[in-house]
């Protein structure tokens, strides 16, 4: 009586299920897929990391943002203070005094884009809505009026500005003009408002609160071709 192959070679290892391999039947674990429980928890541990990720995106746009403007400003502050040593020291001094307070003058507001590119505009007070679209930071520029020439030389050649308890008195520079640079953040071109302590100046501001972003800086300027006398 013939026999099946199944009996005639039992040490052969046939792959697949049924008859022909009834002595090596395939492992259940190879077989097995992954439960609806660990799916579940496979899709939880992806969540949870993602958005942990996804709460760092805010955190580092705002620090880019902030990164940007300081180092936009520190170009704009550093372009002014190299148009002013290249401007006579006589046509600072003749500017528009800042009301309330004429030891100090006040250089004509200036306008940049977002890489820092000045944005020319035909009249700095009030920008046209064609030029506003360009501008993104705008400049404020306050200088001090240095001493009189002609000062008293006790003074050490200086002109006497205001009376200081600690030190007794307080001297403005003769041949010095100290510009303070302020550099806002401000494409919607809102108004900033100015600081009641001191005149000439923006309030300064960290942009939190909804206010403009104000940094503020501070160069000299120096009278060239003029000796000062010992005294």
């Amino acid at each position: 009586m013939p026999q099946t192959l199944g009996i005639l070679a039992p040490c052969v290892p046939f792959k697949g299920r049924g008859l022909l391999s009834p002595l090596y039947p395939r492992s259940r674990a190879g077989n097995q897929a992954f439960s609806l429980t660990e799916v579940a928890m496979a899709i939880a541990v992806a969540a949870f990391a993602l958005v942990s990720l996804v709460s760092l995106i805010p955190s580092g746009l705002s620090t880019f943002r902030s990164s940007m403007d300081t180092s936009v400003s520190a170009q704009i502050f550093q372009r002014i203070m190299s148009d002013a040593y290249q401007t006579d020291f006589s046509e600072l001094l003749v500017q528009k005094p800042v009301d309330g307070a004429s030891f100090f003058y006040r250089l004509p507001k200036r306008y940049f884009d977002d890489q820092g590119n000045e944005v020319e505009v035909k009249a700095p007070e009030a920008p046209t809505s064609e030029e506003r679209r360009r501008i993104v930071y705008e400049a404020n520029i306050r200088g001090s009026r240095p001493g009189n020439l002609n000062a008293d030389q006790r003074a050490g050649g200086n002109a006497r500005l205001t009376t200081l308890p600690s030190t007794g008195a307080r001297y403005a520079p003769r041949d010095l003009s100290i510009l303070t640079v302020q550099v806002a953040n401000n494409p919607e071109g809102r108004k900033i408002e100015d600081d009641a302590k001191n005149p000439g100046l923006w309030e300064s501001s960290d942009g939190r609160g909804g206010k403009v972003l104000v940094f503020t800086y501070s160069g000299v300027v120096a009278r060239n071709g003029y000796n000062i006398p010992s005294e």
